[in-house]
Formats: C-alpha cells, sequence, structure tokens
C-alpha cells in the first residue's frame, strides 16, 4: 500500500498529471508561473466583487470604498479586470510590446497586492496570514513586472530584432 500512496503523491506533487507541453510551457520562465497566479487571483478577485460587494463591508478592505458604498465593488471588479486581460495578454504574447504590457500589469497588480496588504496591517490586532501573504504576492509581482519590463527594454524579445508585432505561443 505505501508504494502506491508514493506514486499517487509523486504524480500530484511532479504535476505529472499535466501533458508536457503545458509543462514546459508553464515552467519555461520563471515568470510565467507568477503571472499565472497573479492572473488567478485577479480573476477570483473581480468575481468576488462582480457576484458579493458586501466583501468590502469586511475590516481589512474597508479602504477600497474610495468611490462611495454604492459603486465601489463595481469600481474594483472591473479595475481587477482590467488587469487580469492585461495579465493574460502578456502571457500569451512574447513580443516586446507584449512583455512591456505584462509587466505594466504586474507592476498594478503589485500596487494592488501590497495594498491589501497594507489593509490587514491597518486591521491590526489581531495579525494574521493576509498581511504576509499578500505582502509576498506583491514583492513577487513586483520583481516579475521589473524583470519583464527590463527585458523588453534590452531587446530581448522575438520581435525586437526582426520588426515584427506578430503574437505567438512561446
Amino acid at each position: 500500500m505505501r508504494p502506491q500512496i508514493e506514486r499517487v503523491f509523486r504524480f500530484v506533487l511532479g504535476l505529472s498529471f499535466l501533458p508536457e507541453k503545458i509543462r514546459a510551457w508553464m515552467f519555461s520562465t520563471g515568470t510565467r508561473a507568477i503571472e499565472v497566479l497573479n492572473a488567478g487571483m485577479l480573476l477570483a478577485w473581480a468575481t468576488v466583487m462582480m457576484l458579493d460587494g458586501r466583501v468590502l463591508e469586511m475590516h481589512p478592505y474597508r479602504y477600497f470604498m474610495l468611490f462611495g458604498t454604492q459603486w465601489a465593488h463595481k469600481v474594483w471588479a472591473v479595475a481587477f479586470l482590467i488587469f487580469f486581460v492585461l495579465t493574460c495578454g502578456g502571457i500569451a504574447c512574447k513580443t516586446c510590446r507584449c512583455k512591456k504590457l505584462g509587466g505594466f500589469a504586474m507592476l498594478a497588480s503589485a500596487t494592488v497586492w501590497g495594498g491589501i496588504s497594507a489593509g490587514f496591517v491597518a486591521s491590526y490586532p489581531p495579525l494574521n496570514t493576509g498581511v504576509l501573504i499578500y505582502a509576498l504576492m506583491s514583492l513577487m509581482c513586483w520583481f516579475t513586472g521589473e524583470h519583464l519590463m527590463y527585458t523588453a527594454r534590452s531587446g530581448a524579445c522575438t520581435d525586437c530584432s526582426e520588426g515584427g508585432n506578430e503574437c505567438g505561443a512561446p
């Protein structure tokens, strides 16, 4: 029984259930996994904001109501969706323009995650994991965005030397 359990753990933890092409695509660059995680979090937040704006009434998220209580969840849902689309655009394309777009989306997301972390700090006590998780996500997104922008500026993209503007999966 023990070898079967070990095989299952290796299958799941080694991401063996994913087809080889998807695993190669996901982990071919150090930034892509962070971009995909960020896109998923942005989509989750947008979905929550669209379905039930009462989440903003929770203490750590009250500062989101900059636009008033009636429209705040709708404004933030649109903002999260815009960042989600920009992040997906940066993931899907390998041109310099798309890398800049993806880098901008990651930097903007880092600011949002940092703000959420600050909201958790402001609601202290009690200390909770939201502070550290969102702060860590903010740092990862910031460094990823900076790397994508640096890559685009340095010309390490598919279209920089050729002058083309075609998007395609790497």
